[in-house]
């Protein structure tokens, strides 16, 4: 679980959701967005729909494994910068290390890495 501080409020989503940038791959769509100080911590969210995994139990376990796999790229994650992380129904099937590699290719497509 990523920590508070870095987790985008509720209250944000509407926002961002409309004006954010897409960026997709085979597994995930991501939607971003600079924030109003660049120097603050991104912020991030993961969101998987009801449509793709019925369980809750299900849809906490893909949250924790984007989540893990983001915790452990968040030091090379550009500041200042609000991140919704879309999950689709081809990553049931994938395994950690592919969904790990993925997430980072959309992240470099998207420049949010540090070079």
């Amino acid at each position: 679980m990523l920590s508070k501080a870095n987790r985008i409020k509720k209250s944000d989503f509407p926002v961002l959701i409309k004006i954010g940038q897409n960026f997709s791959s085979e597994n995930f769509s991501l939607k971003f967005s600079p924030q109003a100080n660049p120097n603050q911590v991104s912020l991030f969210s993961v969101v998987i729909a009801k449509k793709i995994v019925k369980t809750a139990v299900g849809r906490n376990k893909l949250k924790r494994r984007v989540h893990y796999a983001l915790s452990k790229k968040l030091a090379k994650i550009k500041t200042g910068y609000q991140v919704i992380i879309f999950i689709r129904a081809n990553l049931l099937k994938t395994p950690y290390s592919t969904l790990e590699q993925e997430l980072l290719t959309l992240l470099i497509k998207a420049k949010l890495l540090h070079a």
